[in-house]
């Protein structure tokens, strides 16, 4: 448990990255600290090798760089990324994590973060130089650094700045500092339950905030073994994930809702053969989060992945963000998933009322508690909310990023909320939610609600409503025209499968759906 790491960490006297690295490596020197799996392919790096490695990257930049200089780091998921990183944390430098550019693209979001935190240089690795350096970046070889360690720079307060995705606007770097991220590793371990030495698989990008801080540094934290796979990877063949988790015994692994239905999808009778003899008994916590929830996601994963020892206690929903480092609330261990449901009338008039009787309803996923130390509100008109009201989701806690780089107006608006009568700042999450019976309810985003008939529809009921309507229907997204006679009209996208674009599509098919959206989410779109 979380508390006989913080117990291993308080007798050594560890309280930052460097003591804690070297503590493992004169502990559990020959112990896996980080693993590449290539389908069944290894590459091992152990504790005492990552240590030295880190030294001897770190020694090259404290030549080259001042301390508090940002660097991007852009490399493929792998050792090179987290030795740049952890190199960094003891050179006192501050690195922002980016995707590497591919040939021909990606350098426009690899630009737009180096000129936004003024990064000095990018970290790279051998085979992605000549990419970054056609960009027209000073790019610099992780691997190839090497030098005679040298003793840890002054201590910075700035870890690293995670950068938003920038989908909707230029991306911000929200700056964690090295008490946050170190708060947030230690409520990780304890909600999930992590004891040394455990493991864990990912597969999300390690510049990703849950791929950086749950991936790869809680277990090291923990004295663990973090095993990447490739994020393509697992895209192309969602079941290699589970492969991989019974060959770790991975005590956890996770993602976002949609990497659950990906596996759904892709568990046909004729490609769960490829799984024969795996065991997913020993997978303990399945943590599911960074997107809306689904009950049936979960249902249905817990159905199909059953035969394979997956047990439903298993199942771990979770909420939080990158200006929160990334863990706010999350399920009680072992407890899995809490589904409760609401009344629709209630929801669309912005509030969680349990049902009662068979009256219309909308299945909803708890995403837990906050920790004891950690403040969670819903805040609606500037008051605190009553529970069951639906507003925005406020949260203070030690997690709490400093702001976002160079951007005082909008840190101030984000991060400095006050309630009356409280002293403390809050961090506008941007979500909306309630609490009912103590546990958060997250059901979309403030600036998402489409409007119809004085009903808040939420974009992410008519998405899944559409899926449910037909089984051609892989994905869909929803989206608002302008206002127009005081309500917005509600337009979907579907996405169809691959079979269903060699059929055709007849106005029965697109009936049906509206009809399922307007069953459920009471909205004509």
């Amino acid at each position: 448990m979380a508390a006989r790491i913080d117990g291993v960490h308080e007798a050594a006297g560890v309280r930052d990255w460097d003591a804690l690295l070297a503590h493992w490596a004169g502990e559990r020197p020959d112990d896996t600290a980080l693993a590449l799996d290539r389908r069944g392919e290894i590459a091992v790096l152990r504790y005492a090798a990552l240590h030295d490695r880190i030294l001897a990257a770190a020694g090259a930049l404290t030549r080259r760089f001042a301390a508090g200089n940002r660097v991007a780091l852009a490399c493929p998921a792998g050792f090179s990324f987290v030795i740049g990183l952890l190199a960094c944390f003891r050179a006192g430098l501050v690195p922002a994590p980016a995707p590497p550019p591919r040939a021909g693209r990606g350098g426009d979001r690899l630009r737009g973060i180096v000129a936004d935190c003024g990064a000095r240089a990018v970290l790279t690795t051998g085979a992605c130089m000549d990419t970054v350096r056609a960009a027209g970046f000073d790019a610099i070889d992780i691997d190839a650094l090497d030098g005679p360690a040298e003793a840890p720079a002054p201590s910075q307060r700035l870890a690293f700045l995670q950068y938003t995705s920038g989908s909707t606007a230029a991306p911000k770097g929200v700056m964690i500092a090295h008490r946050a991220l170190w708060a947030n590793q230690r409520t990780i371990a304890d909600r999930f339950g992590h004891a040394p030495g455990v493991t864990l698989v990912g597969w999300l990008p390690n510049y990703h905030d849950m791929g950086l801080v749950g991936d790869v540094l809680q277990p090291l934290f923990c004295g663990g073994a973090s095993v990447i796979l490739e994020p393509n990877a697992f895209l192309q063949r969602p079941l290699d994930w589970l492969a991989a988790i019974s060959r770790w015994r991975a005590h956890t692994s996770g993602g976002p809702n949609f990497a659950y239905d990906l596996c759904v999808r892709a568990a046909r009778d004729d490609r769960l053969a490829a799984l024969a003899g795996c065991d997913l008994s020993p997978w303990t916590v399945a943590f599911n989060g960074a997107e809306p929830i689904r009950a049936e996601t979960i249902a249905h994963f817990a159905a199909r992945f059953a035969p394979l020892g997956f047990r439903p206690s298993a199942m771990y929903p979770c909420y939080g963000l990158a200006e929160s480092t990334l863990m706010v609330t999350g399920a009680a261990h072992g407890e899995g998933a809490r589904v409760r449901r609401f009344r629709r009338d209630a929801l669309a008039a912005g509030r969680l009322q349990p049902v009662e009787t068979d009256e219309p309803s909308a299945a909803i996923v708890s995403c837990g508690r906050p920790e004891p130390w950690a403040e969670v509100r819903i805040v609606k008109d500037g008051r605190r909310a009553p529970d069951g009201e639906i507003g925005e989701i406020w949260t203070a806690s030690d997690s709490l990023g400093d702001g976002y780089w160079s951007r005082l107006d909008e840190s101030r608006e984000t991060f400095g909320a006050m309630l009356d009568g409280e002293d403390a700042h809050y961090l506008r999450t941007g979500d909306l939610g309630a609490i009912v019976g103590g546990d958060l309810y997250v059901v979309g985003r403030l600036k998402d609600v489409i409007i119809q008939h004085g009903s808040n529809i939420h974009p992410a009921d008519l998405e899944a409503a559409a899926v449910r309507a037909d089984d051609r229907v892989q994905a869909a997204a929803a989206a608002a025209a302008p206002a127009q006679r005081g309500f917005e009209p509600a337009i979907l996208f579907v996405e169809l499968t691959r079979s269903a674009l060699r059929s055709a599509l007849d106005e029965p098919f697109f009936a049906a759906i509206r009809s399922c959206v307007a069953r459920e989410a009471g909205i004509t779109v």
